[in-house]
């Protein structure tokens, strides 16, 4: 028999799983992909500088050359990009701490809503028997209506 107390703590385990996929939507790449990242984004930026600034202008003579942003960090990137990747990681490092590879997030995204299912469906379940008790029970408003339908 279902009671108030057990509907809530599903309840709990259910806003927590939904804030756990809400993470992994938004999680930093890994340690291991960063670097590839970090490696990939450099290039690019070289590359686009060069590609940009192929005017023939020499910087030795030019008084001012006024550069967007972009071209700053193209010719950082050109000029110094062993210091540049030593910057971009220590600056995203800490954020890929405990990042989930990219490669098994599906996996895990797969897994968590499984259990999400479950968790609802007993959710369900325990309203439907207090419910059945004489008690009214409101359902949350991101309820799977997939759950609440399905008279399981």
């Amino acid at each position: 028999m279902a009671n108030t107390r057990e509907l809530d703590a599903l309840r709990k385990q259910i806003a927590a799983l939904k804030a756990r996929l809400r993470e992994l939507d938004f999680m930093p790449l890994a340690p291991g992909e960063l670097a590839e990242h970090i490696e990939v984004e450099l290039s690019e930026l070289s590359e686009r500088f060069q590609e940009r600034n192929s005017l023939g202008v020499e910087l030795a003579n030019a008084e001012r050359i006024a550069l967007s942003g972009d071209e700053v960090l193209g010719f950082l990137a050109l000029a110094f990009p062993d210091r540049l990747r030593e910057v971009f990681d220590s600056l995203a490092r800490p954020y890929a701490t405990g990042s989930v590879p990219t490669s098994q997030r599906d996996n895990l995204r797969g897994k968590l809503e499984a259990e999400l299912y479950r968790l609802e469906a007993e959710e369900e379940r325990a309203i439907c028997a207090l419910e059945a008790q004489g008690d009214t029970i409101p359902r949350r408003l991101d309820a799977d209506p997939s759950i609440i339908l399905s008279n399981e």
